[in-house]
């Protein structure tokens, strides 16, 4: 194998996306060299600024909110498409996450045979929570993203109908996991912000090592996803974590669970963090709600005697915070 071949491409992200698409169901594009621009090419983007891809967030639209006039739709993608420059990078995104969870308002007047109609109130969903395969999730690898100076080249962004929820950065297997952080993902941050407007995870990995936060997370922040179930055991010293941390995080229904109902912003202590929860408050929570709803008349018994409980802690800004 020539030197050229020991790429951080072939070695690490070819197999990341690989197994994106084989196993958890996701689209894959490469569009590093082999992207064009307009309504109808490969990704619809009008130039290499857009990182919402607004022909997938206008299809979904129409999909998951079915015969509203177009004025509805157009109202909604523009809120989608709308940046505020005044506004921190943390408050955009808690602003979209809103949408995101609850929809998108709108306001759009019905007509009848008379030719008059009445002003209707609705929020149009953005994703289908409650059925996963109902939304399509496309990673994105090498997409060229231009700043307001710079020009980046992020490695692979997940897509949900056509909203970049998720940040990937990887690095070849003999460099430290720090360097996605420190040379990259920091990088990112202040060259091209707007692509983190809807982010919902980050993910940082050498193809061994796997670690994930949310955007306001500083390095020490970040945590490693080691199981799929509570009774897996604990993986081997020389076991690479990045698949684990894929299969547990990014398919689809765990995915849209921990976007949905495992994310929290607080401003408590007067400044803005946003919290994802950690591997064991993921399993332990669901697990719980699992008991809890389960017709085993066994663990309905634990149940009413109250042995049954969960507490979601986290340490990402200093707090606890009560889950169930």
């Amino acid at each position: 194998m020539a030197k050229s071949d020991y790429s951080e491409d072939l070695l690490i992200q070819a197999p990341t996306v690989e197994l994106l698409e084989e196993q958890l169901g996701w689209d894959t594009v490469f569009a590093q060299d082999d992207e064009d621009f307009g309504a109808n090419s490969r990704l619809g983007r009008s130039d290499d600024s857009e990182v919402v891809l607004s022909r997938e967030v206008m299809v979904a639209l129409k999909r998951l909110n079915p015969g509203l006039p177009q004025e509805a739709y157009d109202q909604a993608l523009m809120q989608v498409l709308q940046d505020d420059i005044t506004k921190t990078l943390i408050a955009l995104n808690e602003e979209k996450y809103k949408l995101l969870r609850d929809g998108v308002p709108v306001k759009y007047r019905t007509t009848d045979k008379n030719g008059s109609g009445r002003l209707v109130d609705k929020r149009l969903r953005l994703i289908d929570f409650d059925r996963p395969d109902n939304n399509r999730y496309l990673a994105v690898r090498e997409l060229w993203v231009r700043g307001r100076l710079w020009l980046r080249r992020p490695d692979v962004i997940g897509y949900v109908n056509g909203l970049p929820l998720v940040f990937i950065e990887l690095k070849r297997f003999e460099v430290h996991i720090d360097s996605a952080y420190k040379k990259n993902y920091s990088d990112y941050l202040d060259t091209i912000p707007h692509l983190f407007h809807w982010n919902a995870l980050v993910v940082i990995s050498n193809g061994h090592d796997a670690q994930y936060a949310s955007i306001t997370s500083t390095r020490e922040h970040f945590y490693r996803w080691k199981r799929l179930d509570e009774d897996d055991p604990e993986p081997g010293k020389d076991q690479p974590l990045l698949p684990i941390l894929l299969a547990g995080m990014l398919d689809k229904t765990r995915l849209l669970d921990i976007v949905e109902n495992f994310v929290l912003f607080d401003s408590s202590d007067g400044g803005a963090h946003k919290i994802v929860a950690r591997n064991h408050q993921y399993l332990g929570v669901n697990r719980v709600i699992a008991r809890l709803t389960s017709d085993d008349p066994t663990i309905q018994a634990e149940v009413r005697a109250g042995q049954l409980g969960v507490f979601w802690h986290t340490q990402g800004s200093g707090k606890s915070y009560s889950m169930l």
